[in-house]
């Protein structure tokens, strides 16, 4: 069976939140949204996690050491640090990505609706259809403050 590994990047301040409490640790019905995302990591069968971690990383720690401790059979989860915010490339460059083996799936740590089902669904697609590159986009009335896909014919051009 191909291994599995989540790279959920959780580096960011979330300045739009208005809170000094790191992003990924806002809670969403009842949970820090790093917890759901590692929670589902967990039940949709991943092998590892590489979380990144930058603004507020100790607080970070704090919350998903006692989980990871929970877990540690069936997820292997580590932390990388993101020691200058340069962006998404870099953090995922932060995760140690030379020493990657199989699927990989990058996942915000912030985005908590993601569920366990959209996880399986989306490996089991990438992998019948033998893909080597997919990407998950959404077409937003109002895109400005997020990250963009520029598509031509269909086609990835570029992600701004």
């Amino acid at each position: 069976m191909t291994k599995t590994t989540a790279i959920i990047l959780a580096a960011g301040q979330g300045t739009r939140m208005k809170s000094p409490l790191p992003k990924v640790l806002h809670p969403v019905a009842g949970n820090p949204m790093i917890l759901r995302i590692l929670s589902h990591c967990v039940s949709a069968d991943f092998d590892e996690a590489r979380l990144v971690l930058g603004h507020g990383s100790q607080l970070v720690k704090s919350v998903v050491e006692p989980f990871s401790n929970l877990v540690s059979k069936k997820l292997q989860i580590s932390i990388h640090q993101q020691i200058k915010q340069l962006g998404t490339a870099d953090a995922v460059k932060s995760a140690e990505i030379e020493s990657l083996e199989g699927d990989v799936i990058i996942l915000n740590g912030d985005h908590p609706l993601i569920t366990v089902q959209d996880l399986k669904g989306f490996l089991a697609d990438f992998r019948e259809l033998k893909l080597d590159l997919a990407v998950i986009t959404v077409t937003l009335d109002h895109p400005k403050e997020f990250g963009r896909i520029i598509k031509s014919s269909g086609q990835l051009k570029a992600i701004v």
